[in-house]
Order: structure tokens, then C-alpha cells, then sequence
């Protein structure tokens, strides 16, 4: 009974490891990748942790004040590639409008995600007082 379960736990280590490594170079490389050939339109890229449902939430800190349409369109060819590529990695990516840090903590906990993705302008703005 003991050597099934150190066996069974050695086999759940093998696939954590499995998927953090498939993980990080599928997904969280790609998103970094386009971040940086977008950097005109983005800010910043952030991945909620821990995943919470079927789809690997994404989102995405635009430059601009106000919703990018064409922005949202190179978006959606981003979650078809990446729910297209080895593993297979649902994505939702949804595009936040650049604003005040606080305005992040609307859509998801930036403390406790992965960015992936920073311009190196400092990002979204702290809340005035």
C-alpha cells in the first residue's frame, strides 16, 4: 500500500512539473512575446493565479484611456493560437483601458498574479488622495 502511494505521488509531481513547464513556455512566453511586438498598445499582462474555472484568464493593460477595437481583435487571434497550440490552453483575454492601479483591483488581484508583461512606463497610475 505504501509503495502505491509514493508512487502515485511521485507520478502527481511528474505532472505539476509537467505542467508548469508546458505552462510557462506555451503560454506565459507567448503572452510575454506579443506583449513585447505590442508594446506601442500595451502597458501591461497579467495572469491571475490561481486559475479559477476552465479558461486561463488574461488581461491585458492597454495604452490608451479608452477601448481599442483593433487592439481587441489582434486579442481574440491570441486566445485562438493559444487554444491552437501544444496543449491546447483556453484563454479569455480581456482588455482593461489604461487608468489608476486601483482600477486593476476591479478585474482581479494584481498581488497575487503573474505579470507577464511590463513597459517599463510604470504602469497604471496610483489613486491620487
Amino acid at each position: 500500500m505504501a509503495s502505491r502511494e509514493a508512487v502515485s505521488a511521485c507520478q502527481t509531481r511528474m505532472a505539476i512539473g509537467h505542467f508548469q513547464k508546458s505552462f510557462t513556455s506555451e503560454v506565459l512566453q507567448r503572452l510575454a512575446e506579443w506583449c513585447r511586438e505590442h508594446k506601442d498598445r500595451v502597458s501591461a499582462c497579467y495572469v491571475p493565479y490561481p486559475f479559477l474555472g476552465p479558461y486561463v484568464k488574461v488581461f491585458v493593460v492597454a495604452k490608451r484611456g479608452r477601448f481599442d477595437f483593433e487592439l481587441n481583435d489582434w486579442l481574440a487571434d491570441l486566445e485562438s493560437e493559444l487554444d491552437e497550440t501544444g496543449a491546447g490552453w483556453p484563454t479569455d483575454i480581456l482588455q482593461i483601458a489604461s487608468g489608476r492601479r486601483e482600477q486593476l483591483d476591479t478585474f482581479f488581484d494584481p498581488e497575487q498574479s503573474i505579470q507577464v508583461f511590463d513597459d517599463g512606463d510604470g504602469g497604471p497610475a496610483p489613486e491620487e488622495g
